[in-house]
């Protein structure tokens, strides 16, 4: 008779031998794969690849001797984003002979610039490098999610940290806007007026600053750079000032404001004289 605890354990050795058996591993089949000498993505077929040149290059991209293909799905609202469904379609003008990927989606033939399957006009096609951050660059100008970045100079442009990039003379500020409902998602890219690239350092939470000034995002908050300090919590402060999020803390006292270690629902900060929540002062009552 087999003791009830023994049931558990030769369960356990039971899954580990058939974790060794042939047959079955559980890997997922490539994005790309021949299915009865039939190309498919996933479960969509490829009809029109030449089955004997195919060659799948990532797990998007795939090309044959006259065709560049870009793989990816979508979802309907209509059917409350519940299905996925997987599509395949031909690179419009890329050529297959000079075609190679790039890192984050890109790709670039010997006359063309592609990110996600689709072609963006840039300057120079033989130099252009994509960058961390959503930033690129080629020998003539700077991008930010594949816009150019006017003014911006390709030969000495960098990324200097999230949303932030600079060249020789000039720091660039640059987001996805949406001016707060008015008009759809829109690539802004500006540059930092009197910002100093040699000494420009980005800092947490959207702060930034250089020898002579301290930014939120591109707004310039202060010239007092030497006790300017970020702390948690999206907050910062200077001799003179605290901010929330760049926007002023209205009446809290700079030399003894601290973020709380534990902060609890009702505050996050505090100095010698009251509490904040979220750039808040909170009212006595509920203290």
């Amino acid at each position: 008779m087999t003791h009830p605890r023994a049931a558990p354990a030769a369960a356990a050795v039971a899954l580990a031998l058939l974790a060794w058996l042939p047959g079955c591993d559980s890997k997922p089949a490539p994005a790309f794969h021949k299915v009865d000498g039939v190309w498919r993505y996933r479960d969509t077929p490829i009809p029109d690849a030449d089955a004997a040149t195919f060659t799948a290059l990532s797990d998007r991209y795939a090309k044959d001797r006259a065709h560049v293909y870009y793989a990816d799905h979508y979802r309907d609202g209509r059917e409350y984003f519940a299905i996925r469904h997987d599509r395949v379609r031909a690179v419009a003008g890329a050529d297959p002979a000079t075609f190679r990927l790039l890192a984050h989606d890109y790709a670039r033939d010997a006359s063309r610039v592609y990110y996600e399957g689709a072609q963006i006009p840039v300057r120079d096609t033989a130099t252009f490098v994509p960058l961390d951050d959503g930033f690129a660059r080629d020998r003539v100008a700077g991008y930010y999610q594949q816009q150019e970045i006017a003014g911006s100079d390709g030969a000495t442009f960098a990324v200097a940290g999230a949303h932030y990039a600079k060249d020789r003379s000039r720091v660039y500020y640059a987001e996805i806007a949406t001016d707060d409902g008015a008009r759809g998602p829109y690539v802004r890219a500006v540059a930092l007026p009197d910002a100093q690239p040699a000494t420009f350092r980005v800092l947490d939470s959207g702060y930034a600053h250089d020898a002579a000034q301290a930014w939120y995002r591109d707004r310039v908050l202060t010239r007092e750079t030497a006790s300017f300090a970020v702390l948690p919590f999206d907050y910062a402060r200077s001799a003179a000032e605290v901010w929330y999020r760049g926007e002023p803390v209205r009446g809290a006292d700079p030399a003894t404001f601290r973020t709380l270690p534990a902060p609890a629902d009702d505050a996050d900060a505090a100095d010698a004289h009251a509490r904040y929540q979220q750039g808040r002062r909170v009212p006595p009552a509920a203290r």
